[in-house]
């Protein structure tokens, strides 16, 4: 478990197809994403070899499929990220409302 803290883009990337729930190219996914092609095929790689992802051929095409593996991650990943900005916001407010 070398990296467990996931970056914005990586996060981005399982979020979009959780949302989309149905296969994406990798073009697709990296215009998406605002990713290059080569960093989301790496990154798809990757993902494919936790078994978050599995792409599927049809004809010269190939599409991404969130697993159901991957659905509940980004889910919590998307629950992770409600909670440190809320933080995030609830710390501010508190920090304005003691000035």
């Amino acid at each position: 478990m070398d990296n467990l803290l996931i970056k914005e883009k990586q996060a981005n990337l399982l979020f979009v197809l959780m949302k989309r729930n149905k296969g994406m190219s990798v073009s697709d996914i990296s215009r998406e994403t605002r990713t290059t092609y080569v960093h989301t095929s790496n990154l798809l790689k990757e993902y494919e070899a936790l078994g978050l992802i599995k792409a599927e051929k049809h004809g010269k095409t190939k599409f991404i499929v969130i697993t159901e593996k991957g659905f509940k991650i980004a889910q919590l990943l998307d629950e992770v990220k409600n909670l440190v900005y809320k933080q995030q916001d609830t710390d501010q407010s508190n920090e304005i409302q003691q000035q």
